[in-house]
Order: structure tokens, then C-alpha cells, then sequence
């Protein structure tokens, strides 16, 4: 639709004003009172301290016990059920973009909730390939990091690129979707990371395969940390 006319049709027809998580009438478009119950519930929930993913009980989940990740932890803002997954469904694969902003903002609260990451130096999105952003017309993880570097007053910087459009990785199991990853990433020709510390946004952690892939080749070139941080993380067994 022309820009234009849809700003035009804005004005005339103004917006349902709606929650952002479960896309319900919300006035001024504010976490409605159901999702903001919801999220002080599952906030309180325990969490893998490493990768931030929901866990029943314990301080690490398995695959932490098991291995040491390139970045030195991730966050979440809650686990990838119930109203937050709506509201990624919806910025993903609905195409609502404005949902960043509020998402976004969810986001950098983590980053002020924890003193490790006042710190970071810039942030930086998950790339999407070039063949998949042109069917898409826009990276998610890109919203969320430009909401993110505003909030917390870093620069946003696309360090990161993405060689090829991988094989989805919705169904595949751990061990299949880092030999899907491998290569994927690379860093921009004349790009200088030497010793800084980056803040890597991508939508929703599941096993950590993609952060791991992007985080391992920010380090290799150079960044002293990686500390990652998702809108939404899939729950983990002990």
C-alpha cells in the first residue's frame, strides 16, 4: 500500500489502540493488565544463569553443564509461551513491525536490570540472509537492536553479515542446526571489533545455536565478550 494512503487511511480510520504481547484493546497501546500479571509471574520463574533459558530448578541447565558458549550469557525478557510468543508471531510473520518499539523496550530493561551489561561498547543484530530479508522486507532482529541501542544509548552497528539462507531452523535438532550454521556468518570487510564488547540481539533463543554461531565469529575477530540478550527464550529441562 502507498504510504501515503495509509497514513491518510491512519488518520481518518485511526489504529485499534492494542497490547503489544497478546494483541488485545489496550489504551495508548500499553501492556494490557493480563500480560503485565503474566509477565511479573513467569519473570520470577528460575532461569538458567548462562543462557537464560527457563528451567525447572538448579542454577544451569544441561547444555550449560555440558559445554562453554562463545558469548558469556544471554537474557531473555520471558520464556517463548503464552502471550510473548504471540507477540513475536506477530512481529515475524505478520509483518507488524511497530511492535519493536514497545518489544524493544522490553528488551533493554534486561540490560538495566543487570550490571554486566553496562558495559557493552555497541550492539549488534542477528543478520539475515539477503535472499530471505528481500521475501521478508525486514529483519526482526534488526527492529528490536535499533529499539535496544536507543534505550540504552549505544551504537548500533551491523558488524555481522549472513553468507546464504540456511535451512530453517524450527525442527531441527541441536546438533543439526549448528552444522547448519557453520560458516553462515562472517564480519564486514575493514570492520575493527578489537576489544570491545558487544551486545548481540536476536528474537528468541532455542538452543542457542544461532547466538553461538554469530558470537564465535564476533570473538574471533577480536571482541573481548559477547553477551547476547532475546526477547524470548524456549524453556529447558534441567
Amino acid at each position: 500500500m502507498n504510504y501515503l494512503l495509509e497514513g491518510l487511511l491512519n488518520l481518518i480510520f485511526p489504529p485499534r489502540e492494542e497490547c503489544p504481547l497478546c494483541g488485545g484493546n489496550s489504551p495508548g497501546s500499553a501492556i494490557c493488565l493480563d500480560c503485565s500479571c503474566w509477565l511479573a509471574a513467569v519473570q520470577k520463574e528460575q532461569y538458567c544463569y548462562t543462557c537464560g533459558r527457563p528451567i525447572g530448578k538448579g542454577s544451569l541447565c544441561n547444555d550449560c553443564l555440558e559445554r562453554q558458549w562463545p558469548f558469556t550469557l544471554c537474557r531473555a525478557v520471558g520464556p517463548y509461551s503464552g502471550p510473548l510468543k504471540e507477540a513475536v508471531h506477530r512481529l515475524k510473520y505478520q509483518g507488524k513491525q511497530q511492535l519493536a518499539t514497545p518489544l524493544g523496550r522490553l528488551m533493554a530493561q534486561q540490560v538495566v536490570n543487570e550490571m554486566v551489561y553496562r558495559s557493552v561498547d555497541m550492539v549488534v543484530p542477528i543478520p539475515m540472509a539477503p535472499s530471505k530479508l528481500r521475501r521478508r522486507a525486514f529483519n526482526q532482529a534488526h527492529l528490536l537492536a535499533v529499539e535496544v541501542a536507543k534505550a540504552i544509548d549505544r551504537p548500533l552497528n551491523e558488524v555481522l553479515q549472513k553468507k546464504t539462507d540456511t535451512v530453517p531452523q524450527a525442527n531441527l535438532t541441536r546438533q543439526q542446526r549448528e552444522k547448519n550454521l557453520q560458516q553462515a556468518f562472517f564480519l564486514v570487510d575493514n570492520v575493527n571489533i578489537h576489544q570491545r564488547k558487544i551486545l548481540l540481539i536476536d528474537d528468541v533463543i532455542t538452543t542457542g545455536s544461532t547466538l553461538s554461531a554469530a558470537a564465535d565469529v564476533l570473538r574471533q575477530g577480536g571482541a573481548s565478550a559477547v553477551l547476547a540478550l532475546t526477547l524470548a527464550a524456549t524453556p529447558r529441562t534441567k
